[in-house]
């Protein structure tokens, strides 16, 4: 993935784009992240990672936000016309796409746009097709025009530089920080770890966070000594916990689904 350190942003076209504008402050702000994601992305301006479309908790985790927002967020962003689909459903930027092939073709050398004879732009293409035209090649040497044509190279985009390593991590390392700050009891982080990943072969993320609230929720008040450690509770596929009430004092009894009474 090429190295890109800032985003072509344009403040005018921001706030004068009328579906933006149609949509809640709270919708623009989570269109605003998925841009940053999108800028990092490969294909550029796609909502991906790593090559697979982002799901709607994994979104949560990279905004900040409650996995229960993002549904409605991004309906309101596609209903107002915001993004669009490619045939596989991921979502992207109009947009970016648009000025990624712009800034494609002018880096292959593509010229696009009508040349006005006797413009700056016109001259300064005719010069360009001109130098290039005297390159003559013998063999492996080129007899290049004097260093007075050359282009100056010392301010060359950064983007041209070595793509940086990716960042450590994947994406169930970003669900599990989500299940970790849900679960009221953070020990034994390492064996909570594997235990997740594990996890995450047999459900989905969505249904474990659902049952981690549910399990926050039954211990709340109670002595933290006896809440199972995470590790043992994704081990125990305790997210599958039906909690039942049991206790005049309000708390409850975790019953697995079909058990008996």
């Amino acid at each position: 993935m090429p190295s890109r350190p800032w985003l072509k942003f344009y403040p005018a076209d921001w706030q004068a784009d009328q579906a933006l504008r149609s949509v809640g402050l709270e919708a623009r702000g989570l269109w605003l992240e998925c841009m940053c994601i999108m800028h990092r992305a490969e294909p550029y301006g796609h909502l991906v990672v790593n090559g697979r479309p982002v799901t709607d908790t994994q979104l949560a985790v990279l905004a900040g936000t409650q996995p229960d927002r993002v549904p409605a967020l991004m309906a309101e962003l596609a209903t107002a016309g915001v993004f669009s689909r490619n045939r596989a459903g991921v979502v992207y930027s109009r947009r970016m796409t648009r000025d990624e092939k712009q800034s494609k073709d002018g880096a292959t050398g593509k010229i696009t746009g009508k040349r006005v004879p006797g413009s700056r732009r016109h001259q300064a293409v005719e010069k360009a097709l001109g130098n290039i035209s005297t390159f003559k090649v013998v063999g492996k040497v080129a007899d290049l025009p004097p260093s007075s044509q050359m282009p100056d190279t010392r301010y060359q985009s950064r983007e041209k530089e070595p793509p940086r390593s990716p960042p450590k991590g994947d994406w169930v390392e970003i669900e599990f920080e989500e299940f970790w700050r849900l679960y009221p009891r953070r020990e034994d982080r390492g064996h909570a770890l594997r235990a997740y990943r594990a996890a995450r072969k047999k459900v989905e993320a969505a249904e474990i966070v659902a049952g981690v609230r549910r399990y926050a929720a039954s211990r709340a008040g109670q002595d933290a000594k006896f809440t199972a450690l995470p590790g043992t509770w994704l081990n125990g596929e305790r997210w599958a916990d039906e909690m039942v009430p049991m206790r005049s004092n309000g708390g409850v009894i975790p019953m697995h689904p079909g058990a008996g009474g």
